[in-house]
């Protein structure tokens, strides 16, 4: 295992053919038994199962989320036996997760138990009615409207006081108002 600067695997990766590679964190790099947190980042070269063909790039691998962006009842692809896209299984990611994981183990327990891992899908109750999936879509739409329906009924509200109240007011000083626009009347025909 050799120690590698992580912005140094992105030149490696583009001058060489590098299909994988692990960093780890750098405190667990430097004390391997007296750290207690372990982190790591696998690095995969892009593949074709990660290529967006509007976009016409290949992505890195998504291994910040845990559930897909599209919020979905029941799995993403049901009739696929090994999860479908992205390919996580296909292209030997869990598998490199899982060995990194049995590794790191075995160094620090210093043991060599064969431990038998068995993989399922995610298990999902059983899902038959689509109208939920529908509201997760719609439910925000229908609270956005619901409250410009009530700031525009709160506007002519408030709009409409504001104009009986000038109306009040004119009432009650119609003498004056009289008074200026006959005022005004005069001195027109004056000049």
């Amino acid at each position: 295992m050799k120690k590698i600067d992580p912005n140094m695997m992105i030149k490696i990766s583009s001058t060489t053919k590098l299909t994988r590679g692990i960093v780890f964190d750098e405190n667990f790099a430097n004390s391997v038994n007296s750290t207690d947190t372990i982190s790591y980042s696998i690095r995969l070269s892009n593949t074709k199962r990660r290529y967006q063909p509007l976009l016409s790039t290949l992505l890195p691998w998504n291994t910040e989320i845990k559930f897909a962006v599209p919020i979905r009842i029941g799995p993403l692809h049901k009739f696929n036996p090994s999860g479908g896209n992205p390919g996580y299984w296909q292209e030997g990611f869990l598998t490199l997760q899982k060995a990194i994981d049995v590794a790191i183990q075995q160094y620090l327990s210093n043991t060599t138990n064969n431990s038998i891992l068995m993989l399922q899908r995610f298990p999902y109750p059983s899902y038959k009615n689509v109208i939920i999936e529908l509201g997760v879509y719609f439910l925000s739409t229908v609270v956005v409207f619901s409250f410009l329906i009530n700031v525009v009924y709160i506007t002519r509200t408030i709009v409409t006081e504001k104009e009986t109240q000038m109306k009040v007011l004119f009432f009650l000083i119609k003498i004056k108002i009289r008074i200026n626009f006959s005022n005004l009347q005069i001195k027109k025909d004056k000049i």
